[in-house]
């Protein structure tokens, strides 16, 4: 049993490493500053994503899925085994995870979701409620930004051994 929850820990720290710039990028730069353009900044110049290292269920961000779902009754149709039969994965992210992806240079933390970001550079980031299995994954990102936080939903679908995002969508500010 135990290296069964192991094994899907790392599958799950997996995923995420593997499609961090798909997660990232829109939040990070939501103004068209895409990866591609962030590549050939000085490295002084580049975005510092701190990250939780503990991705773990939430309660409140449940609630906002239930309504998010009940409002778009396609994509709840489309992941309902994903919804109704799959178990929150729950984990922290260990020190194999990338320190540098893209243009970004990957801090963790395990300080309070609301403290200010450290300069212009920094952007920090939290993923709860993951589920993963067989060709679809969702998840909840929240982004601590200027004292708000913004908590968006993405819902995944493998394709040919590739990950798309199908659906992100802002669930709450506050």
């Amino acid at each position: 049993m135990l290296v069964s929850c192991e094994n899907q820990n790392l599958k799950s720290q997996l995923f995420l490493e593997h499609n961090f710039l798909k997660i990232i990028d829109a939040e990070a730069h939501p103004e068209g500053f895409t990866q591609r353009k962030i590549t050939k900044l000085k490295k002084s110049e580049k975005t510092i994503i701190q990250l939780d290292p503990k991705i773990a269920y939430n309660e409140d961000a449940d609630e906002l899925l239930v309504d998010f779902f009940d409002k778009n009754p396609f994509y709840k149709d489309q992941f309902k085994d994903l919804i109704y039969d799959i178990s929150y994965n729950e984990f922290s992210i260990d020190h194999k995870f990338a320190k540098q992806i893209g243009g970004y240079s990957i801090h963790f933390n395990s300080s309070r979701a609301t403290d200010e970001p450290r300069d212009k550079n920094t952007e920090r980031f939290a993923v709860k409620n993951f589920k993963s299995f067989d060709n679809k994954a969702m998840l909840v990102l929240s982004k601590t930004e200027n004292k708000h936080i913004i908590v968006s939903v993405l819902l995944f679908v493998k394709n040919k051994s590739k990950w798309a995002i199908v659906k992100r969508e802002i669930l709450a500010k506050t």
